[in-house]
């Protein structure tokens, strides 16, 4: 979904766009039912004002900055509008463009992507200048739309989609592959657990050694809660929907190594899993993941 998005930009001129051009960007969308659930992650080169269905939904004056809005409460059933104000910045002219993706979970349990594309309309005329957070959004014009142009990104953009974009996404979804995190002192105790270094309360431990020892080691390969943390975690990133293997082996070098995979790791899991990874494909990958010294110091 993320790979579908462009950064878009008013008129044919986003590599060169004058500074401190202003113009009004929106996307129209009919939606079949109300939504459940839903998140977006947007920039814009250089300021943005977003009003959803009319209303103020979020604002940034740092591109370099990925926002993360939740619509769920702006969308309706029916017609819908976003609306952007955007600006350049800059004493020259310079590279100009917006980025949005969204998705979401709809009452019917539909799910819908909505992306910065060539469908999008821009319009020059704007009120100037930006309006304050708090301020009522301004009318926008009713006629004389145009068609939005697609912009080649430059490096730092594509570097920060690349980076950051998937992931935050996943998070302000809720998706399942994002599970909250648990503190251990609220997990019943086991010998896994203890293996990997959970003190006994009772006792003042101030520091954990960094070096494996062969009880760990033994526990890692053969212990069965672990086994079946790897079996029940496989079937839950089977159960989720990917629009590719790249995407799947990202989010779990990022889950598990807090890291995007090397182009080496990423060929490698790619050729093992295949464009349908079966779930006794997906447990092998977390063995894999999981037995690398580099999940182990970080645990």
């Amino acid at each position: 979904m993320i790979s579908n998005a462009k950064w878009i930009w008013g008129g044919r001129n986003g590599h060169a766009a004058p500074a401190n051009q202003e113009m009004w960007i929106r996307k129209k969308f009919d939606l079949p039912s109300e939504v459940l659930q839903s998140g977006s992650v947007l920039t814009c080169d250089n300021e943005f004002a977003l009003y959803v269905n009319g209303t103020k939904a979020g604002s940034s004056n740092d591109w370099t900055s990925l926002q993360s809005i939740e619509l769920a409460n702006l969308l309706r059933k029916g017609s819908n509008e976003l609306l952007f104000q955007a600006k350049n910045a800059g004493n020259t002219p310079n590279a100009a463009g917006l980025f949005f993706a969204a998705k979401l979970l709809l009452e019917d349990q539909t799910q819908l992507s909505i992306v910065s594309d060539p469908s999008w309309e821009f319009h020059p005329d704007i009120a100037k200048p930006l309006p304050h957070p708090k301020n009522a959004r301004p009318k926008a014009p009713t006629e004389g739309w145009n068609k939005v142009s697609v912009v080649q990104p430059v490096n730092a953009w594509s570097d920060l989609i690349h980076r950051e974009a998937a992931a935050t996404l996943a998070n302000v979804t809720g998706s399942s592959r994002h599970m909250p995190m648990v503190r251990a002192s609220l997990m019943k105790n086991n010998a896994l657990m203890q293996s990997l270094g959970r003190p006994i309360r009772d006792q003042i431990v101030s520091m954990r050694p960094s070096s494996l020892t062969t009880l760990e080691a033994i526990d890692l390969a053969n212990e069965p809660s672990l086994a079946e943390a790897f079996a029940t975690g496989a079937d839950r990133w089977n159960d989720d929907t990917w629009n590719s293997t790249d995407e799947l082996v990202y989010h779990l070098f990022q889950s598990a190594l807090t890291r995007a995979p090397t182009k080496s790791e990423a060929a490698l899991f790619r050729d093992v899993l295949g464009d349908s990874p079966t779930t006794a494909q997906l447990q092998d990958a977390l063995w894999a993941i999981c037995m690398l010294p580099e999940f182990m110091l970080i645990r």
